[in-house]
């Protein structure tokens, strides 16, 4: 008996450890881009970040997921709050994330970026994806 799986679950056996685990470490804006794949849609399963250095002084930190490059449509958005001392603090949005994950749009990229952060912060973005 054989059986075919009802979604793209099947396509995540053919990713590599590094697409579906990316990751990116950056000084001021952190941007990660999973590239486009002609007929695949990614799906954002999870994502965290962490963020070390001084206190960004009142400055609007948020971290965004576009459906493509930076310029085209935002899939989900939230605000950072503020980190007070030069210590490293972690976020996880595990659960500010939709259960079933944020979806692009076939052969689209999906890109990630941590908007905000200065010369003197440091940050990094975790994040697990799938075919959709």
């Amino acid at each position: 008996i054989m059986a075919a799986a009802n979604d793209a679950s099947w396509q995540d056996a053919f990713l590599s450890a590094s697409t579906r685990y990316a990751r990116s470490e950056a000084t001021g804006t952190n941007t990660l881009t999973q590239a486009a794949q002609a007929n695949r849609a990614w799906k954002l399963e999870k994502l965290d970040a962490s963020i070390a250095g001084p206190d960004w002084a009142g400055g609007i930190v948020y971290i965004a997921v576009y459906d493509g490059a930076v310029t085209d449509t935002i899939l989900w958005k939230t605000f950072l709050s503020q980190v007070t001392g030069s210590v490293g603090r972690s976020y996880d949005f595990a659960n500010q994330l939709p259960d079933e994950g944020i979806v692009g749009t076939p052969g689209s990229a999906m890109t990630v970026v941590l908007f905000g952060l200065g010369a003197t912060q440091t940050s990094e973005i975790n994040s697990k994806f799938s075919a959709a």
